[in-house]
């Protein structure tokens, strides 16, 4: 147990730290808002920032929202920080190469995350209903030939599958 906590501290220093020093580099590119629709296990939208900072990585701030019905109906809300490695890029500056239309980047988010059961809920199911969300995830985009970009997403937050429209800011 406590190696599990010595871990998750140092982890979390190391993704503190990864944040403080992409924010500190120039951007090579410009941040895109990606707005979208979520599945799994419910249905919700989905919203994010990605400022691309230190030649590889992005910074992403995100809003998520997911509505479940059925027997355990809840409606959940929740917001992320983080950021992600851009795969593509780092084979363009490999490869000495320009970007293609398709983008591939793998990151995480972390931040709070709160859900209200709409079936009765007692005291202690209320004390229960916040938590703190690590969102893992992967990314596809592809830019099209008249310019619009759209995204595909998928992570350990709901909804899990998010998809939709990038628009440079």
């Amino acid at each position: 147990m406590r190696n599990l906590a010595r871990n998750a501290v140092s982890f979390t220093a190391c993704v503190i730290a990864l944040l403080v020093v992409s924010s500190l580099a120039s951007q090579a590119q410009d941040p895109r808002l990606q707005v979208g629709v979520g599945v799994l296990p419910g249905v919700g939208g989905f919203a994010a920032r990605s400022a691309p900072t230190l030649f590889v990585l992005t910074q992403d701030v995100a809003l998520y929202s997911d509505v479940t019905l059925g027997d355990n109906s809840r409606i959940l809300v929740a917001a992320g920080v983080g950021g992600a490695v851009q795969i593509n890029r780092i084979l363009e500056l490999a490869k000495n190469r320009r970007a293609g239309a398709v983008g591939f980047d793998v990151g995480m988010r972390l931040g709070p995350s709160f859900y209200y059961n709409l079936t009765d809920q007692s005291a202690e199911q209320q004390v229960r209903s916040f938590r703190v969300m690590f969102d893992p995830f992967v990314r596809g985009t592809y830019r099209m030939r008249s310019g619009r970009v759209f995204f595909v997403e998928l992570g350990a937050q709901a909804p899990d599958f998010r998809l939709g429209l990038s628009v440079g800011l």
